[in-house]
């Protein structure tokens, strides 16, 4: 009996080794084609996330808290020093990083284990939902590669890199097995939900929204099928109350900042792929960044497999409808139904219909392994070797053509290397969003004139100050914006000076060299 009870001690120690490898090997696989040959091809929406980031981990290397608006980092070009990045984007979420560039010297290093970091725990995280469905270890990971190696992941990650989202992405599979476990009357379940869902508020509201939306269709077929009762009641109120401290400090930002004053507010939309040209990319295996975004060819197989066993088994099963789901989502995900009128909706927030292949794509990990658990034999275990490097070799593939894209003005890219890392996030052209109304995003006329030139900088977590000297009097703007309702101070040589225009860093100045300070004071 004791020799029973060890050898079964020493297997699971076993397993554990080797899942720890197993997780650890595909996070750094998959970072690999994104980062060959020593650079990161990244878009302009990483430009985007990665200067946000800089601003917060350059706060924290000041000692201080972050403020709500960027000053140390700001998107250049079509945005200015001031923007309420920090307030309206949550950046705690971006742990990820964040702390990798605290602790490592060189940033680019950094940027590479702040993704090794993000799949870790995406894998964890898929690892644990698709544990509630079987114990096979050989079905548990055919899940983990299918929601981590699709296409579409590794689109959000290295071709649109779409941090926010990705953040998102990690997170969702806990909210999946915080309601089963709701469901199941099992332990555990209220940390889960509250957890991912509180992480979701600190990285991606969007994500968080649309996971909301999710949550009440879900529990709105559960009382549909008598499986709702008070107790699960009291455990979602008990989740949602949890899930709102956690995220309390970020959606506090955002609801102040609506509340406070006025703002440029992302695009809306409903826009849905040509179906067309949805197989072109499919078949050609195009990662592209511009929609269509699909979840690769060997998945859309098992899709269409999936869908066939519908019908062809009669009994009912619970992965029959994480099925039809993910084939009713892919439909919307096409422009087949004209949605665009709805823009000015909240579904406009959406923008893009292809953000609801994060459902698709993992509905389909848990329909798959569900459908197999049944399942054994060496035919089943050489059959998921065979679909998990098939999925793995389609998306690494196309990510390393990504990686290979030539950057240029028209693609919207630049390459991140070690040693322009900080130089290029801090002077990559990005986006405008979040500017207060009243200053165009395109508005960078603002910045230069011909009778002042910019000697230095100085920044601070509450304020800039420029060395400046001018050639002949006037009345000059500055690049730096202020919002309504905030109380800001302009110094010229160390004097308070008047506020001439509410939103643009705007003074008169003399001939001469001088210091203008901008620095925010507390909020009316």
């Amino acid at each position: 009996m004791n020799s029973t009870v060890v050898k079964n001690s020493i297997n699971k120690h076993k397993v554990f080794l080797f899942e720890v490898i197993l997780i650890l090997g595909f996070s750094v696989l998959s970072v690999i084609p994104a980062f060959w040959h020593g650079y990161f091809n990244s878009s302009a929406d990483g430009f985007f996330h990665f200067n946000r980031l800089e601003n917060i981990i350059a706060t924290f290397q000041h000692g201080e808290m972050p403020g709500k608006f960027n000053f140390y980092f700001a998107p250049t070009y079509f945005s200015y020093p001031g923007v309420a990045i920090n307030a309206m984007y949550p950046w705690i979420g971006g742990f990820f990083f964040i702390i990798p560039r605290l602790l490592i010297s060189n940033p680019y290093h950094g940027l590479i284990v702040g993704f090794i970091l993000l799949n870790m725990v995406t894998i964890i995280n898929t690892r644990l939902l698709m544990k509630a469905f079987t114990k096979n270890i050989w079905l548990i990971w055919l899940g983990v590669i299918i929601y981590q190696f699709n296409n579409f992941h590794l689109i959000d990650l290295y071709s649109r890199v779409a941090l926010g989202e990705c953040f998102g992405y990690a997170w969702l599979p806990l909210v999946l097995l915080g309601l089963i476990r709701i469901h199941r009357n099992e332990k555990n379940g209220v940390g889960f939900l509250a957890i991912s869902m509180g992480m979701m508020a600190n990285s991606h509201l969007l994500s968080l929204l649309m996971t909301a939306v999710f949550i009440f269709i879900y529990e709105i077929v559960q009382i549909i099928k008598k499986q709702f009762n008070v107790v699960v009641l009291k455990r979602l109120v008990m989740a949602a109350i949890l899930a709102l401290l956690i995220g309390s400090y970020s959606l506090f930002n955002i609801v102040s900042m609506y509340a406070t004053t006025t703002f440029q507010t992302p695009f809306t939309g409903v826009s849905g792929a040509d179906f067309g040209q949805y197989i072109n990319y499919l078949i050609t295996n195009n990662m592209g960044e511009n929609t269509p975004w699909t979840y690769g060819l060997p998945l859309i197989i098992i899709q269409i497999l999936l869908t066939i066993s519908i019908f062809l088994k009669k009994s009912g099963a619970t992965w029959k409808n994480w099925v039809i789901v993910s084939d009713v989502l892919f439909f919307f995900t096409l422009n087949v139904i004209p949605l665009e009128g709805l823009k000015n909706t909240p579904l406009g927030l959406i923008q893009f219909l292809g953000r609801l292949n994060v459902f698709i794509v993992l509905f389909l990990a848990m329909a798959t392994v569900q459908y197999l658990k049944n399942k054994s034999g060496l035919i089943l275990k050489f059959s998921i070797i065979i679909v998990s490097i098939l999925i793995s070799t389609f998306s690494l593939y196309g990510t390393y053509q990504i990686h290979k894209i030539v950057p240029k003005f028209e693609n919207h890219r630049d390459l991140i290397t070690s040693e322009n890392y900080l130089n290029i996030v801090a002077s990559r052209y990005s986006f405008g969003d979040y500017l207060p109304l009243g200053v165009e995003k395109i508005d960078v006329e603002i910045k230069y004139t011909s009778n002042i030139e910019i000697l230095s900088t100085n920044k601070y977590n509450n304020g800039i100050e420029y060395k400046v000297n001018v050639n002949k009097p006037g009345d000059f703007a500055l690049p730096a914006v202020l919002y309504n309702n905030f109380q800001y101070q302009i110094y010229v040589d160390g004097h308070k000076a008047t506020i001439f225009n509410p939103n643009i860093l705007y003074t008169r100045l003399e001939t001469g060299k001088h210091s203008i300070k901008l620095e925010v004071i507390n909020k009316i």
